[in-house]
């Protein structure tokens, strides 16, 4: 049996992951180094998967 390569359906980085709210383009940023060891600091959980398309590549301003 061939595996097909799963896709999303809709872009993951118009969602906010850390504040869990939907987006608007003029409202997100790259994540950065600060963004990552804020999320470790705050969820006890390391923010992976930046080389994956399916992985958020943005969060919110906010």
């Amino acid at each position: 049996m061939a595996s097909a390569r799963r896709s999303c359906r809709n872009n993951p980085d118009v969602f906010c992951y850390i504040c869990g709210e939907y987006t608007l383009s003029g409202d997100r940023k790259n994540i950065t180094g600060f963004v990552k060891r804020a999320y470790m600091a705050y969820f006890k959980v390391k923010l992976g998967d930046q080389d994956k398309s399916w992985a958020p590549h943005k969060v919110c301003k906010t």
